[in-house]
């Protein structure tokens, strides 16, 4: 075992957010939000790291991690249907003045402490909670999350940076990626490219650029960018899109859509451009004495009437599109 993950789970696997549906769940012993236990089970995935629970919950299950509740009963069937289950509990160093006043995070980073230093076979650990633990080294490992929020994905992705050493080369991104691809998406063309097919229209191209990586999202209509400075960034945001490919596409349509009208106007300035100089320049041998004012108010007007004329070129395109459906 090299890898753990201490979990807590009010603020993290729930939120306190105090709706009406909140509360039913509550009254009903089903205190867990499904969505954040799916996020933790892709955590899980990615890293290879065992469970320790070192929320309250853990005073919920007996000495053979058995639910003594319904709650925790309902937590371990969540956790299953992830193919998770909980390694350990951190111990208890309460006191009956802490546990009057409700006050554990002021002995949740002993615990944790304490645990590891019980376990010095793990070399590396990261901690979910959304208390301020009072202590600067667990605080250096912990991953502190909103409790109206939850684990969220943003948390989720600084939790497996911390638990997953850097990516040095681009062969280590390309062979790492390969792992997580079940569906044969992930191919290599050339040395600095590995191209992941999402959907039948959406293609990310991954290109090697001297350890800064950029994606290019292409489909048949366009292409948009994302940029990461490093291999790890596009690790993550790849596992997401192997995972929610849908999802990922609807996300990067908008900004593809911008992306080709941007290139569309771009496409018919530059032909009035070239018509308007055609022009003057027809103009110019017939009246020789012409003057150069011409020249610059052509280059003025250009640009508005090429934004104009494409607007009008894509909304009767819009129009054509809307009766086709029709």
């Amino acid at each position: 075992m090299h890898k753990v993950l201490f979990l807590d789970i009010d603020g993290v696997l729930n939120t306190n957010d105090g709706n009406e549906k909140h509360q039913t769940k509550l009254r009903r012993g089903k205190p867990i939000d499904r969505k954040k236990v799916k996020r933790l089970g892709k955590l899980i995935r990615y890293t290879g790291a065992k469970l320790v629970l070192h929320s309250g919950w853990r005073f919920w299950f007996d000495e053979n991690k058995l639910p003594l509740r319904k709650e925790a009963a309902y937590l371990l069937r969540l956790l299953e249907k992830q193919k998770l289950s909980i390694y350990d509990m951190t111990p208890d160093l309460t006191t009956e003045e802490i546990r009057a006043a409700k006050r554990f995070s002021l002995v949740k980073a002993e615990e944790i402490l304490a645990w590891l230093d019980a376990h010095q076979e793990v070399e590396v650990w990261a901690v979910l909670d959304d208390l301020d633990l009072q202590n600067e080294r667990v605080a250096s490992r912990q991953i502190r999350t909103d409790p109206s929020a939850g684990l969220t994905r943003e948390k989720m992705w600084a939790a497996e940076k911390l638990l997953n050493p850097p990516i040095e080369t681009f062969e280590e991104l390309y062979r790492m990626l390969r792992e997580h691809d079940r569906e044969n998406r992930i191919a290599r063309p050339r040395e600095d490219t590995i191209t992941v097919r999402l959907t039948g229209e959406y293609q990310f191209n991954i290109y090697d650029n001297t350890r800064e990586v950029y994606l290019e999202l292409a489909t048949q209509d366009g292409q948009c960018y994302h940029f990461h400075p490093d291999y790890r960034g596009a690790y993550d945001y790849i596992l997401d899109a192997l995972e929610q490919p849908e999802s990922v596409a609807e996300e990067n349509e908008e900004e593809i859509k911008k992306a080709k009208e941007s290139g569309e106007c771009f496409m018919v300035c530059f032909a009035l451009f070239w018509v308007g100089m055609f022009l003057l320049l027809l103009a110019s041998t017939r009246f020789p004495n012409m003057s150069g004012v011409w020249i610059l108010v052509t280059l003025i007007l250009v640009i508005p009437l090429g934004i104009i004329l494409t607007k009008l070129l894509q909304k009767c395109r819009k129009s054509a599109e809307t009766d086709g459906k029709e």
